[in-house]
C-alpha cells in the first residue's frame, strides 16, 4: 500500500491496483478505453499519409504494433475479477466480443485453479493480526 496516487501513477506502473469506488472505477475505466482507441486511430490516420510512414508501420508491424495491441487491448483479458464474493466472478465489458468473453472464462479458471480467494483471506488474516 502506497496511499493516494496521481492519475499518471495509474499506468506507469508505479502501482499494480488502484483501490476506488465503482463510479470511479468505471469513470477512469472507460476514459482508458476511449485513449487506447483514440491512439490507435490516431497513428492509423498519420500512417496512411506517407509512403514513408507505412514502410516504417510495416517494418514495426509483428514486433511493435501486435505486441502493444495485445497488451492494451480489453479483449487479451476478457474481463477483470469482482472481488468480495464466496466464488469467482468476472466482470466483462457489456460490449465484449467472442473472444473476449472466451479470454474472460479462462481467466475465471485461471482464477479458480490459484485459489485467490484463499489467498486473499490469508493475507487479510495475516495482516490483521500483525
Amino acid at each position: 500500500f502506497i496511499g493516494n496516487v496521481e492519475g499518471r501513477d495509474i499506468f506507469n506502473g508505479s502501482v499494480n491496483v488502484v483501490v476506488c469506488d465503482g463510479f470511479t472505477g468505471n469513470i477512469l475505466l472507460k476514459a482508458s478505453e476511449g485513449v487506447v482507441t483514440t491512439i490507435f486511430s490516431m497513428m492509423k490516420q498519420h500512417i496512411r499519409r506517407s509512403l514513408p510512414a507505412k514502410f516504417g508501420a510495416l517494418l514495426m508491424k509483428k514486433k511493435v504494433f501486435t505486441n502493444l495491441k495485445k497488451q492494451v487491448d480489453y479483449e487479451e483479458y476478457g474481463g477483470a475479477p469482482l472481488l468480495g464474493v464466496d466464488g469467482c466472478a468476472i466482470v466483462s465489458h457489456g460490449s465484449s466480443s467472442a473472444k473476449a468473453i472466451k479470454n474472460a472464462i479462462f481467466q475465471a479458471i485461471s482464477y479458480t485453479k490459484s485459489d485467490v480467494n484463499a489467498t486473499i483471506e490469508e493475507l487479510l488474516t495475516e495482516s490483521q493480526r500483525a
